[in-house]
């Protein structure tokens, strides 16, 4: 067999991270292909898609002790167009939490009514990003004292957040529902049994909730679920 190089070993430990951190299967792999082109090539254009992946990559070996690992450039990875946030109005919340807890069961998911009120709800009280709330695992959900902590998130850092006494008490509720019916889950937020909902479906069903409280065309800018974090970011103290 052949010996693999330090930087092989390195990317196999970022993605065994990334797993450890519950990434989805397809973000892994789509993060291991830019992984597979550094490896092959030294060569990398400025206009290349993979280079925050690759930037991160350095930052993470610059971490582990590899001080001499080269970071790309921030200036050199491409820029997304920036998204124009929506500031939700007390009534715009009212009219989308009525419509959300009065979601249907569904049977292809006989739990998606019962937890995506609760994930949306985590987003608007505590603005955690849709990522961190439907990676996190019930393990790192301490209700009895009130918080959850977040692992490897953004620039891979941790943070605990507490939850607002009233939010604790639906989870409380809410934790024991879901036990009873997969009571050696994975994940906070199951899909099913031991995996995590799906990051396209959040903003599916957020648009689907949006429009059956007659949201949708309304809105001054295209509203997001991940924009119930926004007031979190420019307010915070």
């Amino acid at each position: 067999m052949e010996k693999k190089t330090p930087l092989e070993n390195s990317v196999e430990k970022v993605l065994e991270e990334l797993r450890k951190a519950g990434y989805c299967q397809s973000s892994i792999l789509i993060i291991n292909r830019a992984y597979n082109r550094l490896l092959k090539s030294a060569a990398i254009m400025q206009t290349d898609t993979f280079n925050e992946p690759i930037r991160e990559f350095g930052k993470y070996l610059q971490s582990s002790g590899y001080s001499d690992s080269y970071v790309i450039p921030k200036k050199v990875c491409q820029k997304q167009s920036r998204t124009i946030p929506h500031f939700f109005t007390n009534d715009e919340i009212v009219k989308f939490f009525n419509v959300c807890d009065m979601l249907p069961p569904r049977k292809g998911n006989i739990v998606r009514h019962l937890f995506l009120p609760m994930l949306y709800r985590l987003l608007y009280c505590c603005g955690v990003r849709t990522c961190e709330a439907r990676l996190l695992m019930r393990k790192n959900a301490n209700l009895h004292i009130g918080y959850i902590d977040i692992f490897h998130s953004k620039g891979l850092k941790d943070r605990r957040v507490f939850l607002p006494e009233d939010l604790r008490s639906l989870y409380m509720k809410y934790d024991v529902t879901i036990n009873d019916i997969f009571p050696d889950r994975t994940y906070f937020f199951p899909s099913k049994s031991n995996t995590c909902y799906q990051c396209g479906a959040i903003g599916r069903n957020f648009n689907k909730i949006l429009k059956a409280a007659g949201l949708g065309e309304k809105l001054g800018s295209k509203a997001r679920a991940y924009d119930f974090r926004y007031p979190f970011c420019f307010f915070e103290p």
